[in-house]
């Protein structure tokens, strides 16, 4: 049934969200980039998860930044039309932080 994987796939991606605040850091960023991956194209999720995301910026080891950039990249791509639950503001606001910390630990080194 090719209706019921998109569905399955939609309906994790909402599960997820709604467990993302007990969810850690590490845990957060594997998670979302298995819902990216499966290229859910739901407006909600992906609001969700730039939230989820934005909330845990802080906390999201050096690391794993770059797998969270592609994953947005993944996410934005699979929902272009999204008008997720960040403003442009604050999905600008949000890749901005992230690539801010990814090239001050780059100018360390």
């Amino acid at each position: 049934e090719p209706e019921a994987a998109p569905a399955a796939c939609i309906a994790l991606g909402r599960r997820l969200i709604e467990v993302a605040n007990s969810l850690t850091p590490a845990s957060l960023v594997v998670a979302s980039t298995a819902v990216a991956k499966l290229t859910v194209a739901d407006s909600h999720v992906v609001g969700g998860l730039e939230m989820a995301l934005h909330r845990q910026l802080h906390q999201l080891h050096l690391s794993s930044l770059p797998a969270v950039l592609d994953t947005l990249r993944h996410l934005y791509a699979a929902c272009p039309d999204s008008d997720a639950l960040l403003s442009s503001q604050d999905r600008l606001t949000l890749i901005s932080n992230l690539t801010g910390r990814l090239s001050r630990q780059l100018r360390q080194l």
